[in-house]
This record gives structure tokens, sequence and C-alpha cells, in this order.
């Protein structure tokens, strides 16, 4: 089965040549020149938020949209290499002073309304990906749940509206499987932050130790 889907990108390649959202080069979907060049976030965006790129920038823009819209699994494999090597340059030191060990990686999930209509959740896909690359990591997706049908955020005007969108659109359940871990939260892009401040707080209240957020983009 691996022969026959490394024959089919082969195929794909071919015919539709994957070239870098920055410089366009054939090849790599960012080269190591633009990835240099591309203006990062530098620290934490608020205490227990890890982002790697401006979303200002077009490049990250659109290899978001490639994400979030075609699904692109060779992308989400892109950044979340970028989003777990960015992370780990802090994580290391929540380890040393917090303990912060063996996490759940959950990726901010989709109503059922917007994944049957979209097909699939690019945080899904990034938590996916991200918890691949360290086998301290557990992927768990069956304790957050989105139960609310909620506006997108990206048409709302202001932080207070974004924030009154999401209040309770969330759900924790089988709560033993968080009580007292440590989780780190998945999303594509961080902007006022209250998707990712309602979702861990419903985690925090459920019983979790500690919830750090990590994203591509701010």
């Amino acid at each position: 089965m691996q022969t026959i889907c490394n024959i089919f990108k082969l195929v794909l390649n071919i015919f539709f040549p994957i070239s870098c959202f920055r410089c366009k080069q054939n090849g790599v979907y960012l080269c190591e020149s633009c990835f240099a060049e591309l203006p990062k976030v530098e620290g934490k965006v608020e205490n227990l938020f890890f982002t790697i790129f401006q979303y200002k920038e077009r490049a990250v823009r659109d290899m978001i949209w490639s994400l979030k819209y075609r699904g692109n699994r060779d992308v989400a494999r892109l950044l979340s290499e970028y989003m777990y090597e960015w992370f780990c340059e802090d994580l290391s030191d929540e380890t040393l002073f917090r303990g912060f060990v063996h996490p759940l990686v959950i990726p901010i999930p989709l109503s059922k309304k917007r994944l049957r209509k979209r097909g699939f959740n690019q945080a899904e896909l990034l938590a996916r990906e991200f918890t691949m690359r360290d086998t301290s990591f557990t992927l768990s997706t069956n304790v957050l749940y989105k139960i609310k049908d909620t506006r997108s955020q990206t048409t709302l005007k202001n932080r207070t509206e974004r924030m009154a969108n999401v209040i309770d659109s969330f759900e924790a359940r089988n709560a033993e499987k968080i009580k007292d871990k440590n989780i780190i939260l998945i999303d594509d892009i961080y902007t006022t932050g209250a998707t990712l401040n309602e979702a861990r707080r419903i985690l925090i209240n459920a019983g979790a130790r500690m919830v750090l957020c990590c994203t591509i983009a701010h």
C-alpha cells in the first residue's frame, strides 16, 4: 500500500509539481531560505500560548489555506514539524520547572455540521502529525467536543464578539482520561485567543493539570 501511495505522489508531482509558497522554488512547499526569512513570533503570545509565524505574511496564509480548505496532508506534515521544533524549544523550560511531561495532544474540534461540510478537521491533521514526532505524546480525539455550531470567528468584528461566540461551545467527555494530565491544544491560527481560551477553560474545569496551546500563526 505504501508503494502505491508513493507512486501516486510521484505521478502527482510530475503533473502538478509542488513549489515553495514564497519563492516558487520547485520541489518543496517552503524552502530553507524562505523559512529563515519569514518573520517569526518570538516567545509566547501569552503565558501559555505558543505560535511560530506571523499570519500577515502571504506565504503563511497560503499554506494555512491549503491545509484548511484542501486538506493538504503534506503541508500538515511540514507545518507540524515546524510547530514541534518551535514548541519544544520552550517546552524544555516547562518540563524542567513545571513537570510538563507525557502530554495528551488534543486538536480543537469542529462541530458535526462543519466537519460534515469540510470532510476533515485541519487541526486534527496537524495534531496527528505533531504527535508522531515524539513517543511521549499521545493523540486524544475523544475528550473535547464542539457542541455548538458557532459562527466563523473570522466573520466577527472584535475580541468581545469572538469570546461571546464560543462561550459554552465545547464539552469535555471521558473526563477520567484527562484528569491530572498535561495537555497540548493544537489549532491552526491564534487571533484573539477566544477559541483556545474557551477550550482550555473546559479542559481545566474537567480536571486537566496544565493546558498549553500551540498554533501555526498569529
